[in-house]
């Protein structure tokens, strides 16, 4: 197998994305390795629940690269090559000793083979991201003999020795973009990277092109973009930022109007943001609810007018709005996988 047969894709994945991407693999005939970190110790690159996915021509997810995902990568093409019929197996390495990385920590892998045999389960595992909230696939580690087994509810959970428990619920913060002009595909670019899920709203299909591919960035084309400010769950955060300032207006005012968001920005400078808050509580919104309104974004970032520098000080001030943590679409995870043998 020669490197340059490989796409390894190492944007911002989701925790469900693995189950989509084998289900294609396996209709496809192909036999897939998923590669879980089932225990850290000490300093580790990523922590317990991160996973690869990995055939002999493409690469899903990632460790945090270095020597451990060589090592983990390597391991997964042995049992792929394996005549022993081996479904799973672990290993357990010391990242100073073992893989040469300075971290210190020591991390336990499982190796799970996902094929024909496994496509009962995993179908389980599809069926239980659109049902249940806190879905997980409960893997025992010590007994390669025992089937996955889908867990409907996994904080109701707790693994004994020798079991694992891999959840699949998406808990990163979903944020809405309404524009996606150049700013907006900026923040897009980055995004990719980040535990965030992205959908970018705009009624011109020419700019939703232009949005980079990523498993966690979706596009949503409608002529009446207020109308869609209904669609998005409390709990979510939006970014204002279209052609026109007016319809920035109507949107700013109809995403208001909602319950608590836990981000709401308007792009546009001090003059701009005092003119829509006036013309805001001339309509109805109050002064606590008008708190709600960022703008403009990005003020502790770096200082520029670039689309970058937008996007990289509004995505930092965002992720501090969510409390410093996040966290696809499957849908794109299942374009991206495929794209690696086009």
């Amino acid at each position: 197998m020669g490197a340059t047969n490989k796409l390894e894709s190492h944007n911002a994945v989701g925790p469900a994305d693995w189950i989509m991407a084998a289900i294609q693999n396996i209709e496809a005939g192909q036999i897939t390795i998923l590669v879980m970190i089932t225990s850290n110790v000490g300093s580790t690159p990523r922590n317990t629940g991160t996973w690869m996915l990995v055939n002999e021509k493409k690469i899903l997810g990632t460790l945090g690269g270095g020597q451990l995902e060589k090592i983990s990568e390597n391991a997964a093409l042995e049992m792929l090559k394996s005549v022993s019929g081996e479904r799973r197996s672990s290993l357990n390495c010391l990242l100073g000793p073992d893989a040469k990385q300075c971290c210190g920590g020591a991390i336990s892998l499982t190796f799970e083979k996902l094929d024909g045999e496994a496509l009962g389960w995993i179908t389980q595992a599809k069926n239980a991201i659109y049902r249940y909230s806190d879905a997980a696939v409960l893997f025992s580690v010590a007994d390669p003999d025992i089937e996955p087994c889908v867990v409907v509810s996994s904080s109701s959970v707790t693994p004994t020795n020798g079991m694992h428990l891999q959840r699949i619920c998406d808990s990163r913060p979903e944020l809405f973009i309404f524009g996606g002009g150049h700013v907006g595909r900026a923040i897009c670019v980055i995004a990719s990277q980040l535990p965030l899920r992205v959908t970018v709203i705009d009624s011109r299909m020419e700019m939703l092109d232009l949005i980079p591919q990523s498993h966690n960035i979706d596009v949503v084309h409608t002529i009446n973009t207020v109308a869609f400010v209904d669609h998005i769950p409390s709990a979510a955060g939006a970014l204002i930022m279209t052609h026109s300032h007016e319809l920035d207006y109507d949107l700013c005012h109809a995403i208001l109007q909602k319950s608590q968001l836990r981000y709401v920005g308007l792009i546009g400078s001090q003059s701009k943001a005092a003119r829509f808050r006036r013309r805001l509580r001339e309509n109805g919104i109050t002064p606590l609810t008008l708190n709600q309104l960022t703008s403009p974004i990005g003020l502790c970032g770096p200082v520029g007018k670039e689309p970058g520098i937008i996007a990289l000080s509004a995505l930092s001030e965002i992720l501090v709005k969510f409390g410093k943590r996040a966290g696809s679409r499957n849908r794109d995870a299942i374009e991206i996988w495929d794209s690696a043998t086009k």
